[in-house]
């Protein structure tokens, strides 16, 4: 079967948010990504980073005019000519948790999953339990 008909372990949505990924005592800045789940992001850039890099991820989110960011550390998992697929490791932060879970969970498919991804997510980082919203 080929790996691009595997179903997905966790929901994915576009995103077109502007970041920099910092690796390799280099920055990228990359116009936009393409999507994010609760496990990773996928970056448009033209700059390649080796895979198993371990980098540090700003998503400058622009919601109704006012900008926040989410703070990541995570490895590059998958480095394509769709861009670079990076995994989270560790989102920065309760705000960081919370901005993400929304990302997914509202533009997601089925909310329900999304919230289940989440939760999974943060036990396996060491968070104490799930954000409440």
């Amino acid at each position: 079967m080929d790996r691009r008909t595997l179903p997905r372990k966790f929901i994915r949505v576009p995103i077109g948010y502007r970041l920099k990924v910092m690796a390799e005592e280099r920055t990228l800045t990359c116009p936009s990504a393409i999507n994010i789940s609760m496990n990773g992001i996928l970056v448009r850039s033209t700059e390649r980073v080796p895979l198993g890099t371990r980098c540090y991820i700003i998503i400058f989110v622009l919601e109704e005019g006012v900008e926040t960011k989410i703070l990541a550390w995570g490895t590059v998992v998958r480095d394509n000519a769709d861009g670079l697929a990076i995994r989270f490791s560790q989102i920065l932060g309760k705000e960081g948790l919370e901005r993400l879970r929304d990302l997914v969970l509202f533009r997601s498919p089925d909310p329900e999953q999304a919230q289940r991804e989440f939760e999974g997510f943060v036990r396996q980082a060491g968070d104490p339990g799930p954000v409440q919203g």
